[in-house]
């Protein structure tokens, strides 16, 4: 049985096309989410290599912060409205796939459900991915991946 769920999230449609899940789940086994979404802000070392104000690149990073917490404040909003319960919302600063596996464990969640963008084994290998680290690092909690669905559009 579900007791909580960790929902990961980047606000990508590879996201977007795990809530449908996740929002079903939920209802199924009333089971509380909590909502985690991490940013990498890399471009600090870059930066300072140019004598940029330490300052504007902390506003840079502050910016990526708000974002998150305004997608997540939105999220929570609109799941709740449907009447499920957010247990948590979590921000963190860091490489996604450690950050969920670490979260995971802390929060005592037994299902995680993200959106994976669905690479294949050979591109994931090569260039790495969240859905790839979680899936090969985590063993003791559940793993739903949802694949992205794709939209091809054609030349009339």
């Amino acid at each position: 049985m579900i007791q909580h769920i960790l929902y990961p999230t980047d606000g990508s449609e590879a996201s977007k096309t795990a809530l449908i899940h996740l929002e079903k789940l939920s209802q199924v086994y009333q089971a509380p989410i909590t909502l985690l979404h991490c940013y990498e802000f890399t471009m600090g070392h870059v930066l300072s290599r140019y004598d940029t104000d330490s300052a504007y690149i902390q506003e840079i990073e502050e910016r990526f912060a708000q974002h998150g917490q305004v997608m997540l404040n939105e999220l929570a909003q609109e799941l709740t409205d449907k009447g499920l319960n957010i247990a948590k919302k979590i921000i963190l600063k860091g490489a996604a796939g450690p950050i969920i596996v670490r979260v995971a464990h802390e929060e005592a969640c037994d299902l995680i459900l993200m959106g994976t963008r669905g690479f294949g084994s050979i591109r994931s290998f090569f260039l790495g991915s969240t859905s790839h680290y979680v899936s090969n690092h985590i063993k003791d909690i559940a793993l739903y991946l949802i694949p992205a669905t794709e939209t091809h559009q054609t030349a009339d």
